[in-house]
């Protein structure tokens, strides 16, 4: 009995011993940021696009993903050791669909933001990258229903870069 126990233990010490060197984590438990990084600070994204409105729902999304995600503390910016500027760079409704009497009946909807973060204890830029999503709705005749269906293809949008943001800054890979 004693034999078979050790013949079982082997393995099982083996293979914990292999996920931990190969940095294998929980997601949402780890954080890749330097140590010294405790705290954020997401002021309103500036808007390069002719759509108003669009950079404020967009940085509300990001500040909530980084809330429910909880890792790092937001702050104000002038009390933050990083901060994460976004630039709505990209806005774009295309239509990808149509019925026989030539109506678009589905649209896709592109956004893209640049980010530029800035460890402002070390004074140094930490990240400066550009995300792109896409989001399809469809379309019918009824207008207020069409735009009721752009409204939530770009918060599934906003939800998409929010939720990789919170994982480029923190989910170690």
């Amino acid at each position: 009995m004693q034999n078979l126990r050790r013949k079982l233990l082997i393995p099982l010490v083996a293979l914990t011993a292999l996920i931990h060197a190969c940095g294998y984590h929980l997601v949402g438990t780890g954080n890749k940021l330097p140590s010294h990084i405790r705290s954020l600070a997401i002021p309103v994204f500036e808007n390069l696009t002719d759509q108003p409105e669009l950079h404020r729902n967009l940085t509300d999304a990001v500040r909530e993903a980084f809330l429910n995600d909880a890792r790092v503390k937001i702050v104000p910016e002038r009390k933050a050791d990083l901060v994460v500027k976004g630039t709505l760079s990209y806005y774009d409704v295309r239509p990808i669909a149509f019925n026989d009497q030539d109506v678009a009946t589905q649209y896709w909807v592109k956004i893209a933001i640049d980010l530029d973060a800035t460890d402002r204890l070390m004074k140094k830029t930490y990240l400066k990258q550009q995300l792109k999503t896409r989001w399809d709705y469809n379309a019918n005749e009824n207008v207020v229903d069409s735009e009721e269906a752009r409204l939530q293809a770009l918060k599934e949008a906003y939800q998409d870069l929010s939720l990789r943001m919170v994982s480029l800054f923190l989910d170690p890979f």
